[in-house]
């Protein structure tokens, strides 16, 4: 009954009744029983329903965590949450423009397609993924910070910072926002920024707390090169706390 009631707020949203279909999406996503992939579908027709991005972003958020392994709905929410950065700086040239994925719900819901009066359901597949930040501002020259934590914490070097309290994060396809110095540790050259981002998944880290001797260590900045070195063995401890 639930997943019949996703159906019909699906269908009900394609011809237009935006409100009707509003509360059969919700009647249908408060049931447990439904399946993860029909109820991120069912999610991702509901941001349809409400044209603020709060809202947008919040529904995707949903559908990724209902079904992890759909990228397209990862692509989605990307690309929601790029646009909260300020607009790209002009290039000499023009951008080549993105292809449109289409949506590929299961066969037994209804297609999906442009929405009556909210646009088409589509947005750009490579979208710059959120995980590594230019700094600008600090009081030793561009540097790089990490994304560590989904809801806008990253790592970079305390010497990066100094003892500025703000400084400018660049992403890679140029745009910028601000952040926050939160805490540091110059015993440790660690330091620790806040923004405003939040991204639907991290990068995957190693799950080992010390890095084995002659490991090979790949760096990449947030200009997308990279650099690769060996980790050398040292005979130096650092304290707890």
């Amino acid at each position: 009954m639930s997943v019949q009631l996703i159906q019909q707020g699906i269908a009900a949203i394609q011809v237009g009744n935006i409100q009707q279909g509003d509360q059969l999406l919700r009647t249908g996503l408060s049931s447990a029983d439904v399946p993860g992939n029909i109820r991120a579908i069912g999610y991702m027709w509901l941001a349809e329903t409400n044209p603020h991005l709060e809202f947008k972003i919040q529904c995707y958020q949903a559908a990724t965590n209902a079904d992890p392994t759909n990228m397209d709905i990862k692509n989605r929410l990307n690309a929601l949450i790029a646009s909260q950065l300020p607009p790209i700086p002009k290039a000499p040239q023009p951008p080549i423009p993105m292809p449109q994925p289409p949506m590929q719900p299961p066969s037994n819901l209804p297609q999906t397609g442009s929405l009556p009066g909210t646009g088409p359901l589509s947005f750009p597949q490579n979208v710059p993924q959120m995980w590594e930040f230019g700094i600008r501002g600090g009081p030793n020259g561009i540097g790089t910070a990490f994304l560590i934590v989904r809801d806008g914490l990253l790592a970079t070097n305390r010497f990066m910072v100094g003892n500025v309290t703000n400084v400018t994060l660049i992403a890679r396809d140029g745009r910028e926002l601000e952040a926050t110095v939160v805490r540091s540790y110059p015993q440790y050259d660690l330091a620790f920024l806040r923004t405003k981002l939040s991204v639907p998944y991290l990068r995957d880290w190693t799950p080992s707390n010390q890095v084995a001797a002659d490991t090979i260590l790949v760096a990449d900045d947030y200009t997308e090169q990279t650099i690769k070195a060996r980790c050398s063995s040292t005979n130096r401890r650092i304290a707890a706390g």
